[in-house]
């Protein structure tokens, strides 16, 4: 990893991080240690957006390219990666938002739907799914569905101290493993935020310049992703723009991970977002969990119309893998037979059994084993 020889620390508000969670696990699920950005250009934040991601263990970070829906480029915000990987964004209008999905290859932008009256800056998947954004309009929380890009039920609004609570364009939305929530306010002042209510505490405020001697503007934040690191990525885009950890415990050191990540242009707005892996416990005296055949992430997703499944079995077993609606409705069977220890992918066409092509939308992959059941969301963009 790419660091600063010194590290820097910073006030911090009343705050302790949920630890115990961690405590009695005696094993963990796997994670994908990658962090996911978004870019404007510079000076003014003109479109497009450029995509790229980060291994938060170090390496050399990748530049996916400019973000363009349906061949024209976009400046999009609001970066959300749920718990399957798929990449979601917000494009921003002058009365409305809209909801899209980006190609983690291509970085080519499908729509899902509008968003009236919205200019969401920052957005964030939970644990049990729910998209929530940052509103800059109202400084609110918005609860988005990301199958319509539909706002569900009321905004919340923002609040510090009982009064109410603004954030600019730099705003951004994370939360950790555990539940905690997030909110840059870009003027390097991080806030938990308690997503029922919309009530912000002051947790750190970060008056130490950045390597290039600018004063910090954090218009990104992101969690670590693996379940035995505690770090709060934060995106600096004043200036250069560097991608800093914080360490998430006294004295919240800052560390520099990444200097001038994208090199090609400075300023503008930026975001990161990431999904982190929640562990798996597994009850003392039992051992280590028990094998069984997994799913894996399918690619592409989002897809049109083809994407392939990839699954391992750990010994000789019967799978059988079937396409479903959100209704839990048989829509295709991909695979029903026994297969060897091994790994294996079969292929989703988007259509049902009967071959008719099925809407875009959102589909469930299931896995059935004598070992139990395991589902993945995949995203068919026509």
């Amino acid at each position: 990893m790419k660091s600063s020889s010194c590290a820097t620390s910073f006030t911090s508000g009343t705050f302790i991080w949920v630890a115990a969670a961690f405590v009695a696990l005696t094993a963990v699920g796997p994670a994908i240690a990658e962090i996911w950005g978004v870019k404007t250009q510079g000076p003014f934040s003109q479109p497009p957006s450029t995509l790229f991601r980060f291994d938060e263990d170090g390496g050399t970070p990748t530049v996916v390219g400019e973000i363009a829906l349906e061949g024209l480029p976009v400046d999009v915000d609001g970066l959300a990666v749920d718990a399957e990987g798929a990449i979601y964004a917000f494009v921003p209008g002058d009365a409305s938002g809209q909801l899209v999905i980006i190609d983690p290859v291509t970085a080519a932008a499908s729509p899902v739907g509008m968003l009236s009256g919205r200019e969401i800056r920052g957005a964030t998947f939970t644990e049990t799914g729910e998209l929530i954004g940052v509103d800059m309009f109202e400084s609110a929380l918005v609860q988005v569905d990301p199958t319509t890009g539909q706002q569900m039920g009321l905004a919340v609004p923002l609040t510090l101290d009982g009064e109410p609570f603004s954030v600019g364009s730099g705003t951004d939305l994370a939360i950790d493993r555990s539940g905690v929530a997030v909110l840059s306010d870009g003027t390097l002042e991080i806030y938990e935020v308690n997503l029922e209510t919309g009530a912000v505490t002051l947790l750190l405020e970060d008056a130490e310049p950045g390597e290039d001697g600018i004063q910090l503007y954090g218009a990104g934040v992101a969690f670590s992703t693996q379940p035995a690191d505690q770090r709060l990525f934060l995106f600096d885009v004043n200036g250069d723009d560097d991608v800093f950890a914080y360490a998430l415990e006294e004295p919240f050191e800052r560390v520099l991970v990444y200097a001038n990540i994208i090199s090609s242009y400075n300023a503008g707005r930026g975001d990161l977002a990431s999904f982190p892996s929640v562990p798996v416990a597994v009850p003392d005296g039992h051992g280590e969990a028990p094998e069984r055949p997994r799913l894996l992430p399918n690619f592409p997703n989002p897809f049109n119309p083809h994407t392939t499944i990839t699954f391992s079995v750990p010994s000789n077993e019967h799978v059988k893998i079937a396409v479903i609606d959100l209704a839990g409705r048989h829509l295709a069977t991909l695979t029903d037979r026994d297969y060897a220890a091994g790994s294996y992918s079969v292929s989703w066409d988007g259509l049902d059994k009967r071959g008719r092509a099925m809407p875009s939308g959102t589909y469930l992959v299931r896995l059935k084993s004598r070992s139990g059941v395991e589902a993945r969301k995949v995203m068919l963009a026509r």
